[in-house]
């Protein structure tokens, strides 16, 4: 017995299938390691934000590695995380279906907190 499907149901069945695929297709990726400059150990819980993509945003995990999906395109990059100097970078050029890879040393900065002064000074004690 043999079955025999119209064209049209073939043809629509091939483009379910092959969608999905050219849809992931039109977007591009970022990816990335921060690491410190002076250790070489990777940087965990960075903020990555990806300026003029709508509030893109991510963290680097425990590695210090990074991926975002984009849109074909030039962006912006900033970088920033909690005793390191923020690091902005101009023209990461993203291409439809390849990957651009950002690798960052970034330079640690001391946090300077409130001071607090404490003084004292010896004097003849005063009775009340």
């Amino acid at each position: 017995m043999r079955i025999q499907l119209p064209v049209w149901a073939l043809s629509f069945g091939l483009v379910l299938a092959v969608a999905p695929f050219s849809l992931v297709a039109q977007n591009g990726t970022l990816t990335g390691t921060l690491t410190d400059i002076e250790f070489g150990t990777p940087i965990a819980s960075a903020g990555i934000e990806v300026l003029r993509s709508g509030g893109t945003t991510t963290l680097t995990n425990a590695s210090g590695q990074f991926t975002i999906s984009l849109a074909p395109g030039t962006y912006s990059v900033v970088i920033s995380t909690l005793g390191y100097r923020d690091h902005r970078e101009d023209g990461l050029r993203i291409r439809a279906g390849a990957a651009t890879t950002f690798d960052l040393q970034l330079t640690s900065q001391a946090l300077e907190l409130n001071p607090i002064v404490v003084t004292a000074s010896r004097g003849p004690e005063k009775k009340y």
